[in-house]
């Protein structure tokens, strides 16, 4: 039931690919590239997703359906559904989703994220979604956010890790606007710890949100001197073009 742009399983290294076909799984696991993709420290690189993935009972992602590797320099534009984890990077990540953004609408009854839509346990890795942007809406009828819709992963050994990351897409869960609670991290499990440091969020209103996050006006957001600890020599980059917040350096939003 692995359905994918490029694969329906994968466990080789993936490079500079672009995929703008419609991808759809009648059961689960649907990715723009990849429908799983279970590579060992092996990586998906510089890969676009353009068209629209819809899987419908789980693990729908713009790149992949679940991670269990590394995802890095990606980039999703299509819109991205499911009954449950959908996220515009992967559905569910077990990994490493590193310098990747969304800019498509992510849609799922239950889990839904600009990047993934669930975190989950790993037995080889944290689970981090760090240098990554969401520009485009979330909406779920539970648990939507900014970057993850849920975390349900991490023990004594590896935790998960939402780092340097940001959000001005509009989240919102039964059709209403979600708490600025939700703008990075949408729910966790009270058993679970989720590390969350250095995010931000657009908020006009600057309404604190959760440890670990800030919100930023629109003004703030297009100023480099906002993001605290955010490496604009290395990692990020401002421009004055039609794209007004920060680009990851090597993989520039399309505007």
């Amino acid at each position: 039931s692995y359905v994918g742009g490029l694969a329906g399983e994968a466990t080789g290294r993936i490079l500079n690919v672009k995929n703008y076909a419609s991808v759809y799984a009648k059961k689960s696991y649907a990715g723009g590239i990849a429908g799983i993709y279970n590579s060992s420290y092996d990586r998906i690189k510089n890969c676009i997703n353009y068209g629209p993935v819809y899987s419908e009972v789980s693990n729908a992602g713009g790149i992949c359906g679940e991670n269990s590797a590394v995802v890095i320099y990606c980039a999703n534009y299509g819109y991205v559904t499911s009954a449950s984890n959908a996220g515009g990077i992967s559905g569910n990540n077990k990994c490493y989703i590193h310098k990747s953004f969304n800019s498509g609408y992510v849609y799922a009854k239950e889990n839904a994220g600009g990047i993934c839509g669930i975190i989950s346990y790993s037995k080889i890795c944290n689970s981090e979604c760090i240098n990554c942007f969401n520009y485009g809406d979330v909406s779920a009828e539970k648990n939507p956010g900014g970057i993850s819709g849920y975390n349900n992963a991490s023990d004594s050994s590896y935790n998960t890790i939402i780092e340097n990351c940001y959000n001005t897409g509009v989240i919102t869960e039964n059709t209403s606007p979600v708490n600025v609670s939700k703008s990075i991290l949408g729910s966790n499990n009270e058993n679970k710890k989720a590390v969350i440091d250095n995010c931000y969020y657009l908020d006009e209103k600057l309404t604190s949100g959760i440890n670990g996050t800030t919100p930023l006006t629109d003004m703030q957001m297009q100023n480099a001197e906002s993001f605290n600890n955010f490496d604009f020599e290395n990692n990020w980059s401002l421009s004055e073009g039609d794209f007004r917040y920060p680009q990851i350096r090597y993989n520039e939003y399309e505007a």
